[in-house]
């Protein structure tokens, strides 16, 4: 599809010296179709599977036995209830680094994809922050006021 739209404004570039019109077309392309382009190979071939991660609908579990367990939910229709699509469970020995922050916690595992979960403080009770604050490596807490 790109060389074929490519094609397109060359040619109507070169067709551009004659007639002023084939300049609207190129501007045309270049502006229009071009960037539905560009998002379709985007989101199809480029998004990877930790930012299908990071992006998509869960609930995120604290348990006391030094796990966080997120569920990640799968909603085809705003109308219809979203359905449980994986369930993923972080050890604690599996934790790399705890980041701090005024707002967020984000939890770094040693998983393959270097994933980031990224917790919002104010969904967690205080409690569950000290929970995920205990996970963390001897050494590696950052924190950020």
């Amino acid at each position: 599809m790109i060389p074929f739209i490519v094609a397109i404004t060359l040619f109507c570039a070169v067709m551009a010296t004659i007639d002023i019109r084939y300049t609207f077309v190129v501007l045309m392309v270049l502006f229009i179709i071009l960037p539905f382009a560009v998002f379709h190979i985007y989101f199809s071939k480029l998004l990877n599977n930790s930012t299908v991660r990071a992006l998509a609908l869960k609930y995120v579990e604290i348990r006391p036995d030094a796990s966080i367990v997120i569920t990640y939910l799968r909603q085809i229709d705003a109308e219809v209830e979203p359905e449980i699509a994986e369930t993923e469970i972080i050890p604690s020995s599996q934790i790399k680094k705890i980041l701090c922050s005024g707002r967020v916690i984000a939890v770094t595992s040693h998983s393959a994809d270097n994933y980031t979960l990224i917790i919002p403080k104010e969904s967690l009770s205080s409690e569950e922050i000290d929970t995920i604050i205990s996970f963390n490596p001897v050494g590696n807490m950052d924190k950020i006021d």
